[in-house]
């Protein structure tokens, strides 16, 4: 299963906070979580996310899961 410190999803959260024209500020306030919290999100530190969170999230940013969510294909087919 390769080295697991890459995921073959990306997140695209900052770029819809930004087409919201909300700081990352008001957007950790609104799904009630630490900045902290959505900066990990934000950098894809997280290996999960809760679907409330990304309910939250397509809520308070006006989009879809797709505007949040890339799958980039890996370099090989077992993900390494």
């Amino acid at each position: 299963m390769g080295s697991g410190n890459l995921l073959a999803i990306e997140f695209r959260i900052d770029d819809a906070c930004k087409n919201a024209k909300l700081t990352q500020e008001e957007l950790a306030t609104r799904l009630g979580i630490t900045t902290v919290a959505l900066l990990r999100l934000i950098r894809g530190k997280n290996r999960t996310i809760n679907l409330k969170y990304l309910d939250l999230l397509c809520l308070n940013l006006e989009c879809s899961v797709s505007d949040l969510l890339e799958h980039v294909p890996s370099a090989s087919p077992d993900g390494s």
